[in-house]
């Protein structure tokens, strides 16, 4: 992460821990990021019984009676930044044992694939629109929103979210 911030951003950005913006008044300050560890990532993936049984350096699973190796396809624009960041995530994840393969593809392309959840992973930046808050963080974090055509284009979903974000808009 620190290195995405120092190259692709000259230095001016900045780590949050959340989608909440800091400058909103309910932003958590005490809220800490969860620190970036291949590592730990590693740990994590080996309890979970991947390994890399064959050696080819792609950590892999028997799931259904099919070995299944750990890769996905990322779609990024072909904007510069877009492909610069895949690039680093691609590394750093076959410093795992994950094989990603990336997509560049146009603008509308991307966007359709998105909306239609026809992706594994997909880089996006996005633009906050005018809604409140509380709407924009019901369309875009709410399991309500996860249907095509909503906005939860992660498929998050959490029962005490919801809760929160029901509360919020009341």
């Amino acid at each position: 992460i620190k290195l995405i911030i120092d190259s692709l951003f000259e230095g001016l950005a900045t780590r949050i821990p959340s989608p909440i913006h800091p400058r909103k008044s309910y932003f958590n300050k005490d809220l800490k990021p969860v620190d970036f560890s291949i590592e730990e990532a590693k740990n994590i993936l080996q309890k979970d019984g991947w390994k890399d049984s064959n050696s080819n350096g792609i950590l892999d699973k028997t799931i259904d009676g099919r070995i299944q190796e750990l890769q996905f396809d990322l779609l990024t624009s072909q904007r510069k930044l877009g492909q610069d960041l895949a690039l680093i995530f691609q590394q750093n994840a076959e410093k795992v044992g994950i094989r990603i393969d990336i997509s560049a593809i146009d603008n509308a392309t991307l966007i359709s694939n998105v909306r239609n959840r026809e992706f594994d992973m997909a880089n996006l930046a996005g633009r906050f629109p005018v809604q409140s808050d509380e709407e924009q963080l019901y369309i875009t974090w709410h399991s309500d929103a996860t249907a095509t055509g909503g906005n939860n284009f992660m498929n998050f979903r959490n029962s005490q979210v919801d809760s929160l974000i029901q509360l919020a808009r009341s």
